[in-house]
């Protein structure tokens, strides 16, 4: 989902400030959100996620839901495994099959929701038609369903496409985001469907790429839990909770979020 953030003008000292004022919240939070004996928290990610959001090389920014996530388990005694997923279409299964415990940066969906639980929203997201500037501008369904279009399989992007009518034989099925991407600059589709937190990324590497055409209704990403494991959805509720109604949230965003991803988020929640 995911947005970059520049941290080119991030004054000195600011992520040990956030830190230090990030576990000052966390730490006041009480109650246990997993038995005696369970000492870990194992947090499903899509391997090729963005680092921008959560990063799998030590020694670099930790990304937006990685840092959240780390406040929660230092918060509660947790060590924190990570279990990278290569094919996304996998990611509800793996934790219904109890290889992890949270997905992170999953985008709640009616079909979804009567599989796992959903935390409450951690970023706002929208499906969006992503085409270059040096083409013809897509600007309504008619046309999206002439076009070849990007997607990747068993994602929401996949299911934003097909609602829109693409039929699947316009339809570019890729493993991952990267791979899609390259299909899209290199002309093997014309258009790819994403979500906005993604095209924000991807234009900032590529800065040609173009935002089309909205599609469906504005929705939200969240993290995932198995539908028994009530008390975890709630200690991550109020965790999100915590982190939003304090100032170190809004430090967190200007870390990790560009001002004009934030502008993106504002009109894709218009209807």
């Amino acid at each position: 989902m995911h947005v970059k953030g520049s941290w080119t003008n991030r004054r000195p000292g600011a992520t040990g400030f956030v830190a230090v004022r990030l576990m000052a919240i966390l730490l006041s939070a009480t109650g246990s959100v997993l038995a005696a004996d369970q000492a870990r928290l194992r947090v499903l990610v899509a391997a090729d996620e963005d680092p921008e959001m959560f990063s799998f090389e030590p020694g670099t920014p930790p990304g937006l839901e990685r840092e959240m996530i780390e406040g929660f388990a230092k918060a509660h005694g947790l060590r924190l495994e990570v279990v990278p997923v290569v094919r996304f279409e996998q990611i509800i299964p793996n934790l219904n099959s109890r290889q992890g415990d949270v997905i992170m940066g999953i985008v709640d969906t009616e079909g979804r929701r009567a599989q796992v639980s959903f935390t409450d929203e951690v970023l706002p997201t929208r499906h969006v038609v992503v085409g270059l500037t040096s083409r013809v501008q897509v600007r309504g369904l008619e046309q999206l369903r002439i076009q070849k279009v990007g997607v990747v399989t068993g994602s929401s992007w996949a299911e934003a496409a097909a609602s829109a009518g693409v039929p699947p034989n316009r339809m570019v099925a890729f493993t991952d985001t990267p791979t899609m991407m390259t299909a899209l600059l290199s002309g093997q589709v014309n258009v790819a469907v994403m979500g906005i937190s993604s095209f924000a990324l991807g234009r900032k590497k590529h800065p040609k790429l173009r935002a089309d055409l909205f599609l469906g209704e504005p929705g939200r990403h969240a993290w995932a839990v198995r539908k028994s494991d009530v008390a975890l959805q709630a200690q991550l509720n109020q965790h999100i909770g915590l982190l939003k109604g304090s100032g170190a949230w809004g430090q967190l965003l200007a870390r990790y979020l560009s001002p004009d991803a934030l502008a993106l988020f504002t009109s894709a929640r218009k209807p």
